[in-house]
């Protein structure tokens, strides 16, 4: 037992170095239980753990953590000083476990107490009742404190660094465990009287000397164990702190890792947070509330995702959660995150939700007639962002077998565009999006991997899929499918990179592939690869992964408004046919595609390609012939999907648009721009321009088109389809004599 009477009486005289900035240890060493130096872990760990009045496992528990704690505090470089003298409390200023000011600034670098600080702590509390003498004093609840601490953080500023929430949890928060007064919970407070006491005087309150004074001391046998407990904790520490660091701080731990190799593949990618949204608008382009909602969600017939429409929204996000489940991949908050718009299950809905979603507030004033209500309605029951379509009465095209509803991006998912201004986000259709696909990939490939690996969470997803009754053998035949498409992801991964690594471009270079990001793709080498390597294999066809090429030719997506009625709609001008540029698109978002011979010779070429919806979408955006439905008084006009007017309504006075600086921006255009972009489609110089050119009844706009050695602008995506080569099965019969 600490003979009391072997403990001097309290001498604030005792010198505590400026250099231990932590108010319990100079208590300690004020109080004559430690001295002011340096201190074996052991003493330091037993005689903190004393003071918390703990007993049992919650004790042990106690030590191993201050042991874990005290064994760094010195910096990485003095562990094992630490482990074998003791943890140097002189020397704890400036390292890992000083906020350096952004902690409550109450004790300065000089030791001298700042009361001012005090006063500060004070105000984020209130009076409390003494259970002890019934009488009132001022103090903090642990809500208050984490708001005290909150506060700390903001005024530091760009001071702060990422971890020091996860320090402060280590300090005021336990402080109010030890020396706090009251019930568990928010009846519990710390007095700020006992916290200035602390500070200033280095003494405790008469109870926690009483529990140091009472405790047995340890013998030496208890010390050896002690020890191999320390050295236990000291793993078990630095695994727990790693996955707390991953949980919590996925995007600094990456940050840190090599960027090629197992263990950063095994963190989500980073995301960017989403502004709030206080209001949101469509903007009027000539087409209804319906024909919005149906062209947001119909099924071009793609299975853009690996995975039935039912596994996909019972997905869980690929991010490790300590104390709460992780949301589902399918939530609209964390779609929005990659760049996609937020859109409502139903436009069947009250105004205040259609408001929300922006689709109330320009149809309050602006009525036109509908075109999708010729057609099969687009559900969105799951609320998904906008481009996300389900895709109903799959059969598989080789074998014509039913198989369950898939999912995929429609035409929306990229030619969607949003501008986000101080809160308020104007949307657009025909524009360009500004989605990350390639991180949508990796996400949804590591959400597979963590359904299937991550403890639980394979169970929760079963639960979605099947219902919490189904039987052990229906679970285990779905983690055996699920499990299937998850090793196919991860060995196409592997053929991919392996394959590229071993690749040259035409002009001899090595292949590598270019960022994407938000906003751009490269969408005919993805063509290319899906159709040319990736169906082939799906179909059973070997040996063509020799066509895999990199995806080094992003752009961005293009308006997509008034293109029906040009010649080609590519940048490089490539394609003419519409019906070609848009299967090809289909089939390059991963419509099921059947190249193989191995089936009856009617299945080949078979796919999931919904031509019936691409003409239907190409109705919608090229609308009534300009040239057949001319007003006498005012010439042709499109009458399809019209691009957006500025929104000088909605997006405050500063942006107002100034009519004389419109016509002077006007007159600069005709000037320098019209040249290559055509005049001003409003215009009748725009309408009687010689590159409108007989097709058929009607005509077509072969836009300018201008050699890259003249225009100089990046190559690569025109020398796709001018250098890209592939080889295809003998069985498909393809001429490539022209």
């Amino acid at each position: 037992m600490h003979d009391p009477v072997s403990k001097p009486p309290l001498d604030p005289s005792i010198p505590v170095s400026p250099n231990n900035p932590c108010p319990f240890l100079r208590g300690l060493v004020g109080e004559g239980f430690v001295e002011g130096g340096t201190v074996p872990l052991n003493t330091l760990s037993q005689t903190i753990a004393n003071a918390t009045g703990e007993a049992g496992l919650k004790k042990v528990s106690a030590r191993i953590q201050v042991r874990g704690v005290a064994m760094i505090a010195n910096g990485v470089t003095h562990i094992l000083k630490s482990i074998w003298s003791g943890a140097q409390l002189d020397a704890l200023r400036g390292g890992p476990l000083d906020k350096r000011g952004a902690g409550s600034r109450i004790l300065g670098v000089d030791g001298k107490v700042n009361e001012d600080e005090i006063a500060r702590l004070a105000s984020f509390g209130r009076t409390y009742i003494d259970p002890n003498t019934g009488s009132s004093e001022p103090g903090l609840n642990a809500t208050e404190i984490k708001t005290f601490m909150r506060d700390n953080l903001q005024r530091a500023g760009s001071a702060a660094r990422w971890y020091y929430p996860l320090l402060m949890k280590f300090e005021w928060p336990i402080l109010l465990k030890i020396i706090g007064k009251g019930k568990q919970g928010e009846e519990r407070y710390l007095s700020v009287a006992d916290v200035r006491t602390l500070f200033e005087q280095r003494q405790f309150p008469q109870r926690i000397n009483q529990r140091i004074l009472s405790q047995p001391v340890l013998s030496s046998c208890q010390l050896r164990f002690r020890w191999a407990a320390a050295l236990s904790a000291f793993v078990i520490g630095l695994g727990l702190a790693l996955l707390v660091a991953v949980a919590e701080f996925p995007n600094q731990v990456r940050a840190m890792l090599p960027q090629k190799g197992v263990l950063v593949n095994l963190l989500p990618p980073p995301l960017p947070t989403v502004p709030e949204t206080k209001a949101a608008y469509w903007l009027e382009q000539n087409w209804s509330l319906k024909d919005r909602h149906w062209f947001h969600h119909a099924s071009q017939g793609t299975a853009t995702f690996p995975v039935p429409y039912e596994w996909f929204v019972a997905l869980e996000q690929p991010r490790l959660h300590l104390f709460s489940k992780p949301g589902l991949v399918k939530d609209s908050a964390y779609l929005e995150r990659f760049g996609f718009i937020p859109s409502p299950q139903t436009i069947q809905a009250d105004t205040a939700t259609l408001r929300r979603f922006g689709y109330a507030n320009v149809y309050e004033t602006t009525q036109v007639s509908d075109w999708s209500t010729r057609w099969t309605p687009a559900e969105n029951v799951d609320g998904l962002p906008v481009g996300f379509a389900r895709m109903t009465g799959v059969v598989d095209p080789a074998t014509g077998r039913r198989e369950d509803d898939m999912i995929g991006l429609t035409c929306a998912a990229c030619h969607t565009g949003q501008i986000h201004y101080q809160g308020v986000d104007v949307r657009f259709d025909g524009g360009a999006a500004m989605t990350d696909l390639k991180k949508l990939e990796l996400t949804t490939g590591l959400s597979i991997a963590y359904t299937l690996y991550v403890p639980f969470r394979f169970q929760r997803f079963a639960d979605r899929v099947l219902g919490p009754e189904a039987s052990a053998t229906d679970r285990a035949a779905l983690k055996q499918k699920l499990g299937a498409i998850g090793s196919f992801l991860i060995d196409w991964a592997k053929n991919y990179d392996k394959t590229i690594e071993g690749k040259k471009t035409w002009d001899g270079k090595q292949q590598q592939d270019t960022e994407e990001g938000f906003g751009r793709l490269d969408a005919l080498n993805r063509i290319g690869n899906q159709v040319f390597a990736q169906d082939l294999a799906m179909s059973g066809v070997k040996g063509f992964d020799k066509n895999l090429h990199a995806q080094d030719a992003p752009v961005s997506y293009p308006a997509i408004w008034t293109v029906p009625w040009l010649k080609f709609a590519q940048y490089d001008a490539s394609i003419e046919q519409p019906l070609i540029r848009n299967a090809g698109e289909a089939l390059g978002v991963t419509a099921l595609l059947n190249l193989s011979d191995a089936y009856p010779e009617d299945r080949l070429w078979r796919s999931s390609v919904n031509i019936r919806t691409l003409g239907w979408i190409e109705d919608m955006l090229r609308g009534p012939d300009p040239f057949k439905t001319a007003d006498t008084a005012t010439g042709p006009k499109f009458g399809g999907l019209l691009a957006p007017k500025w929104p000088s309504q909605i997006l405050g006075d500063a942006w107002r648009l100034k009519p004389d600086r419109v016509e002077r921006g006007r007159a600069v255009y005709a000037e320098m721009c019209s040249g290559c972009h055509l005049p001003d489609t409003n215009t009748p110089a725009f309408w009687s321009s010689k590159h409108w050119e007989p097709s058929g009844d009607s005509k077509v706009l072969n836009a300018v088109t201008i050699p890259l050695d003249e225009i100089k602008t990046d190559p690569e995506q025109s020398l796709v389809l001018s250098k890209r080569t592939v080889d295809v099965p003998g069985f498909l019969k393809v001429n490539t004599a022209d």
